[in-house]
């Protein structure tokens, strides 16, 4: 099977945004007969602290909360006194096997497009004007061109865009405080490669984001007895 990622450098000027925004939103495309998209509930994600902390942009584009990974987060925080669970944020590939390494650095568009879909066959690659099928949603990949990060936004029930940047809070909102209405026009930071833009299946049932039981044991549980 080829994997192909197609690639934007993004202009991401204050001229440009404000010149284009009009133009580029009618390629965002939402198919509003989808009733289960995502919805944009920030406080699901950010009101209860070790849910913020195991949860990153790959657990909220796939929207999958597991509070398995909080509880554990939880304990972890009480027995070693750290402030973050780093391990416990999925990276695509590890719910697939990819256990070799925790980060998959450099990181492009190739390795993590192949990790995501070996974690979720049914996610489907699009085109930049494609709509997403009945019952399918729209995320977008970026990467950094110098490889040090990737990110995903996800397009939810209204039409916009959010994301949560690792352990941060999840947000509808880019770097420069703007309300997301085009990924492709929002303030990215150093993450200036559009992978491209992916359906994925509303229903949980159908899509995986967790660590390896094993992987967790050896990182957490075994390390600290619990």
């Amino acid at each position: 099977m080829c994997y192909v990622s197609f690639k934007f450098v993004i202009n991401k000027s204050t001229e440009g945004y404000n010149a284009v925004n009009n133009v580029f939103s009618k390629y965002i495309i939402m198919n509003l007969n989808n009733k289960n998209h995502p919805i944009y509930e920030p406080e699901k994600w950010n009101k209860d602290i070790n849910i913020k902390l195991t949860h990153n942009c790959y657990a909220y584009a796939l929207n999958l909360i597991d509070k398995t990974y909080a509880e554990i987060c939880k304990k972890y925080l009480k027995i070693t006194n750290k402030k973050d669970c780093p391990c416990l944020r999925p990276q695509p590939g590890q719910c697939s096997g990819f256990i070799d390494e925790y980060k998959p650095h450099p990181f492009n568009c190739k390795k993590i497009e192949i990790r995501m879909k070996k974690d979720n066959p049914l996610i489907k690659k699009l085109k930049k004007n494609e709509e997403c099928p009945n019952n399918f949603y729209k995320i977008a990949l970026f990467c950094a061109s110098n490889g040090s990060d990737y990110h995903f936004y996800r397009q939810d029930n209204n039409g916009l865009w959010s994301h949560k940047d690792g352990c941060k809070l999840a947000t509808n909102k880019d770097a420069k405080g703007r309300i997301i209405k085009n990924p492709e026009l929002a303030e990215t930071g150093h993450l200036d490669l559009l992978c491209g833009y992916y359906a994925v299946p509303n229903l949980s049932k159908y899509k995986k984001c967790q660590i390896l039981q094993n992987l967790i044991k050896i990182k957490y549980v075994k390390q600290q007895k619990y």
